[in-house]
Formats: C-alpha cells, structure tokens, sequence
C-alpha cells in the first residue's frame, strides 16, 4: 500500500535501471549520483533498517528528471494506483477535497492535481512539511493566550 511514495519510485527507478528501460544517458546520471551494485542495493534493501528510507531516497532523481517520458509513466501509473487504491476506495471521495502531506506531493503537485481531475476528484491542500503547520498553530494558540 505505498503506490506513489519515495519508497515505490525509489523501487521503479531501480527496475527501470536494472531492466535497461531507463534511457542510458540517464542510467548514467543515476550511476554518478548512487552505488548502484547489487551488493550495496542488496544490503540496504535486505538487511539495514528502513529500507523504504534508503529506496526514496533515489525518488529526487525521479523528480528532478520527471519531464523524461519513462519517468512520467512511473509517476502517472503510480498516482493512479494510489488514487484507485486508496481514495476511491470511500464512497465521499468526489465530494470532498483530497489533502496531501509530505515532499514527494509537494514536488509532484501538478501531477497530482491532473491525475485527480482524471478521475473526478477535487485537489485539497498539499503539506510539504506537516511540522511547519504544527507550529503555526500553536503559535496562533500561544499568541491568542496573550
């Protein structure tokens, strides 16, 4: 259940490399920005903690090339599991609008607002960082106590 997460792209970007589907002159740009050996791979997946952590990391490469249209097929096919699996799954989903938190939705908004509007679905607001917004509030709090 982590379609469209750091940890899915992260995965994606790795099957496109090793699959030989990422164009080589990108394959190169992932190899000069990641140890990319089987062994380090192997290591970080099977047997370090949070391998989900280690596997978004290599979603900024994702993002920072998502105009190359291999890359806009992961994030298309990926939003559109996310939204099939997780939102429509609620009978209300085309009557309210739907929030987002965290950097990947952030990074990824416009994507994220046409992948809804395909599916009928109203765009909320989207928290790059959702401790930014804890502290506003209390801050808010705070300063009506005064």
């Amino acid at each position: 259940m982590d379609e469209a997460s750091g940890n899915f792209f992260g995965k994606q970007l790795i099957r496109a490399y090793y699959f030989k589907t990422m164009p080589a002159v990108l394959a190169k740009k992932f190899e000069e920005q990641h140890e990319l050996s089987p062994d380090v791979i192997k290591e970080n997946v099977y047997r370090r903690e949070n391998p989900n952590t280690y596997l978004a990391t290599f979603s900024r490469f994702l993002i920072k090339h998502k105009d190359i249209p291999l890359f806009q097929d992961i994030i298309a096919k990926g939003l559109k599991r996310f939204i099939n699996h997780q939102i429509l799954q609620f009978n209300n989903a085309k009557e309210v609008p739907i929030h987002f938190i965290g950097s990947i939705s952030h990074f990824l908004k416009d994507e994220i607002e046409t992948a809804l509007k395909r599916k009928g679905l109203t765009m909320g607001r989207i928290v790059q960082r959702p401790i930014d917004e804890l502290v506003k509030y209390h801050k808010v709090l705070l300063d009506a106590k005064v």
